[in-house]
């Protein structure tokens, strides 16, 4: 009995966490043509978006929230960011660009991208932005804190201790920011 159990959930027996909802997210958002379409793209989104996930698992303040809500916020700002960062490399501007500009409209999740993230997952589901992601706004907030951090951040300040290791897992998405 329990054998045709495990088979008919295709031995998938562990709890859901933020990755999980994450990877679900980005599946479906690719399906219904939310995140870029060139392959490069897809992936760097992919990647900055997963390395959010990471760092807002080293901070107490963001385990509060759902996965489902941490895994919507990365999304969120993911896209939100992406739009700003220069190809080339330095982010000093774009960083302004991105505080001066986008910082309420992201906070409030009236941002296009927020929004076009937020229907389209709730068009999946079928259930309200309160059931899919709730308290969003604050964990907004506290993503966007946490992104500002690691991007004006002195390394050599000791701030980033507990983020090293992740940094030098993402080193694609760290030179696309503008370490």
């Amino acid at each position: 009995m329990e054998w045709l159990l495990l088979e008919t959930v295709e031995w998938r027996i562990h709890v859901p966490n933020t990755f999980t909802f994450l990877r679900h997210y980005q599946t479906v958002l690719a399906d219904r043509g939310v995140i870029p379409n060139d392959v490069a793209s897809a992936a760097l989104f992919k990647a900055c978006s997963e390395f959010l996930a990471e760092i807002s698992m080293l901070y107490v303040e963001l385990l509060s929230f759902g996965y489902s809500t941490v895994a919507v916020a990365c999304l969120i700002l993911a896209e939100s960011q992406w739009s700003f960062a220069p190809s080339g490399g330095s982010l000093s501007s774009a960083a302004t660009a991105i505080t001066v500009q986008s910082r309420q409209r992201l906070l409030a999740a009236e941002e296009p991208a927020a929004q076009s993230i937020l229907s389209e997952l709730t068009s999946f589901t079928e259930l309200d932005p309160s059931y899919v992601a709730p308290g969003l706004g604050c964990c907004l907030e506290f993503m966007s804190h946490l992104y500002h951090f690691i991007i004006f951040a002195n390394p050599t300040d000791g701030g980033l201790s507990l983020l090293a290791p992740v940094l030098a897992r993402y080193p694609h998405v760290v030179s696309h920011l503008g370490h």
